[in-house]
């Protein structure tokens, strides 16, 4: 597959300066020969950051009949990470892309008209000292990323086997059902490019009845008869349904504890939080002024009030009265 061309100055200046390489790479093979800066003007290369850290060129051959391109990665070994073959002449300031050698690269480079002028090959020490010095490539062009956390696989609900490498979603059902590519915005993540899945709207068929809800509604209607918590003091649940609640005990250093927090399991292995408070509606019931003679005027809610004092030797108890 071939790109357009493009970024004409950006790649006439490159052929100049000895972009994209390190700028402490000579450039210079084990033969003792200079690869022309003008040779390649551009390149982006993903990879693994399991396969290693540095990525360099490994070999250049033109020909008057073919023009290839490896790259490797740097290290005790050759370890080849991607490489390109094109018959016949290269078009200046096209992107080409590269054919991976290993799982999960990708990218692209450009050839600049040096590529085209003569004869050449060029071979390249692929250990770690030498490679800085030689034919390394900035980080910014050759970009290692975390693979943790990424989808290796994906498979139909109870088989073994999974697609891997390459995959299309194709809609056996077009009419119904469109797969396509697009832009959703995830919070605290931004844009982000997706593949979108969605009902065709458009047809006469009222194809959203076929993939109603258990509860015969939609689900973002709001009208499914089946009980759930939708927000928790205008707390609305993260995207795995969740809401987390965290709970601080709280302990008076000369009575002790004041709330505490117990985490109980019953019969059924259904657990539950058991929140134990000091304060009651006795402790909490302040109707009422304690006159001279140490009464109350009625307090409605409780039968017992607790009252700080306002001077020693106060009795902080006292009965309501009727």
């Amino acid at each position: 597959m071939i790109q357009q061309i493009s970024n004409i100055p950006w790649q006439h200046n490159n052929a100049h300066r000895g972009y994209p390489f390190h700028d402490k790479a000579t450039l210079i093979d084990t033969d003792g020969n200079e690869l022309p800066d003008d040779v390649i003007v551009d390149c982006h290369l993903w990879f693994p950051g399991t396969v290693g850290e540095k990525v360099m060129v490994s070999s250049v051959g033109i020909s008057t009949h073919l023009t290839s391109v490896t790259f490797s990665v740097a290290g005790n070994s050759f370890r080849p990470l991607a490489g390109i073959t094109v018959v016949g002449k290269v078009t200046p300031g096209r992107n080409y892309h590269l054919s991976p050698l290993v799982d999960g690269v990708g990218g692209w480079v450009t050839f600049g008209p040096g590529a085209n002028k003569e004869v050449m090959h060029f071979r390249f020490p692929y250990a770690v000292g030498d490679a800085v010095q030689r034919s390394e490539l900035l980080t910014r062009s050759a970009r290692a990323y975390d693979v943790s956390g990424f989808v290796t696989s994906l498979r139909k609900f109870g088989r073994a086997d999974g697609m891997t490498g390459v995959v299309s979603f194709v809609s056996s059902t077009p009419e119904q059902l469109i797969i396509e590519r697009g832009l959703r915005t995830i919070e605290g993540v931004g844009e982000v490019e997706a593949v979108i899945f969605r009902l065709n709207a458009s047809v006469s068929v009222d194809v959203y009845s076929r993939f109603l809800s258990e509860c015969d509604k939609t689900p973002d209607s709001n009208l499914c008869l089946k009980p759930h918590i939708s927000a928790i003091n205008e707390v609305t649940p993260d995207c795995n349904g969740a809401i987390t609640i965290n709970f601080e005990e709280v302990e008076d250093p000369l009575t002790g504890p004041i709330i505490s927090i117990d985490m109980e399991t019953d019969e059924d292995s259904t657990g539950h939080v058991k929140i134990n408070s000091a304060i009651g509606m006795a402790e909490v019931c302040a109707r009422g002024i304690p006159d001279l003679n140490n009464q109350l005027s009625r307090c409605e809610s409780c039968e017992e009030f607790i009252w700080p004092g306002p001077f020693e030797g106060y009795v902080p108890r006292f009965e309501s009265t009727p």
